[in-house]
């Protein structure tokens, strides 16, 4: 559910764009054109995971895909298994006028609550595809009014609980943010019926991203070190 602006408004970034360019090949390098097409969009509370699974009701099994980094947090029902976080660590300072984290602080405990009352109106579309695992607070609803923006500085690490709704929000400044994002799960020691568990698949998604990336061979001659630090061993 993207937030595109009007074509013409695309359009007069476009040829902002160009006149920058032209800019800096005559000699000014320093022009800057506000972007406003490239902004966050100004509201989208979501959850990176399909918070109606975690209640159970109507859903089919849900099948892992074989490139699904955001795909874990739908792995567990509510309540049956240790809280899976998602983070942020701050690389400059960010103030709140110049974009960032957003939240409703607490609502991870009443995630179950809010899945029932929307189950009629949300649960049965969502339920059509087992697949979701990306999920949009509805506009309009009552939890736009109770987010809170988090200003940080820079080596602050920011941790959530993946069953808080969140997202970022735009940037009001003439500042950059730069930010890494990180994930921790439970280590499962096995999973039942011989089934991967989820530190296998995050395995299986690096190990083939790096050799896309280095290229096969390379990929073979990271040593143990190497691999450990790609999360692709344990150390």
């Amino acid at each position: 559910s993207e937030n595109r602006l009007p074509p013409e408004a695309a359009a007069a970034d476009v040829a902002a764009a160009a006149d920058v360019e032209l800019a800096a090949a005559r000699g000014h390098p320093q022009v800057t054109v506000d972007m406003d097409s490239w902004k966050t969009k100004s509201k989208w509370l979501h959850w990176d995971m399909n918070p109606f699974r975690y209640i159970e009701k109507t859903l089919p099994p849900y099948s892992f895909s074989e490139y699904a980094w955001i795909s874990e947090h739908n792995s567990s029902p509510l309540g049956t298994a240790k809280a899976k976080v998602q983070g942020l660590l701050n690389l400059i300072d960010a103030r709140a006028e110049d974009g960032g984290f957003l939240g409703v602080p607490g609502f991870h405990r009443h995630l179950g609550e809010w899945c029932e009352g929307h189950l009629e109106t949300l649960g049965a579309a969502i339920a059509e595809d087992p697949q979701c695992d990306f999920f949009d607070v509805p506009t309009g609803d009552p939890l736009e009014q109770h987010v809170q923006k988090v200003p940080m500085r820079a080596g602050s690490l920011l941790v959530w609980n993946s069953e808080l709704p969140h997202c970022n929000y735009g940037n009001a400044s003439s500042r950059f943010r730069m930010v890494q994002y990180v994930k921790c799960f439970p280590v499962p020691q096995e999973a039942p019926g011989n089934k991967p568990t989820g530190l296998d698949r995050r395995r299986a998604i690096i190990a083939k991203d790096i050799a896309f990336r280095l290229g096969v061979e390379a990929a073979a001659l990271l040593d143990g070190q190497q691999r450990a630090m790609l999360g692709l061993e344990d150390y």
